[in-house]
């Protein structure tokens, strides 16, 4: 609709010049689009382009501030530091110089006691119950008898838990167990 009202006031809709046709042809082809009495609406569409042109262009400019001002902040920062000046926010920032604590021997074997704390907990106190009789039938410590559900998938039988007796060290009490 648009595009008809501009080739009613004689302009290329794409382009904004003037069109090749006669006015009264587009007249003739554009008339059953238009509402009855309604004059047509020149459009043009050289001064759109022209502002969105600019408005774009505004936005470059802005585009290019802002990288700049990041460049010039680059090179104030480095000039601070070639004087031996400690920059807020930098990498260093509240550093005491000490081991990195992933690395730590007493963060690896807190996360351990956690781990194996978490693994040998049973789903609920009612399994729990039953797991630790269970284990106390077949003669095994309770860790034993969920260390062997853990790691094998099933149940122990009969004949695993003498096994596990048997591998038992010699000086292992019950309390190591």
């Amino acid at each position: 609709m648009i595009a008809a009202k501009a080739c009613v006031a004689g302009l290329d809709s794409i382009t904004g010049r003037a069109a090749s046709r006669t006015p009264a042809s587009v007249l003739e082809s554009a008339s059953h689009s238009l509402p009855l009495g309604e004059p047509p609406l020149a459009v043009n569409f050289a001064l759109s382009a022209a502002k969105a042109r600019t408005r774009s262009a505004a936005r470059d400019t802005r585009r290019e501030l802002k990288q700049a001002a990041a460049g010039w902040r680059e090179r104030r920062e480095n000039d601070l530091r070639e004087k031996g000046v400690v920059i807020p926010l930098s990498d260093w920032l509240g550093h005491n110089q000490g081991p990195p604590i992933l690395d730590s021997t007493l963060f690896l074997e807190r996360q351990w006691r956690a781990a194996q704390i978490a693994a040998l907990a049973p789903p609920d106190a009612e399994t729990g119950r039953r797991w630790a009789e269970k284990a106390a039938r077949l003669g095994l410590s309770y860790r034993e008898y969920r260390l062997e559900l853990l790691e094998r998938g099933r149940h122990p039988t009969d004949e695993e838990a003498r096994r596990i007796i048997k591998a038992r060290p010699a000086s292992a009490g019950l309390s190591d167990v």
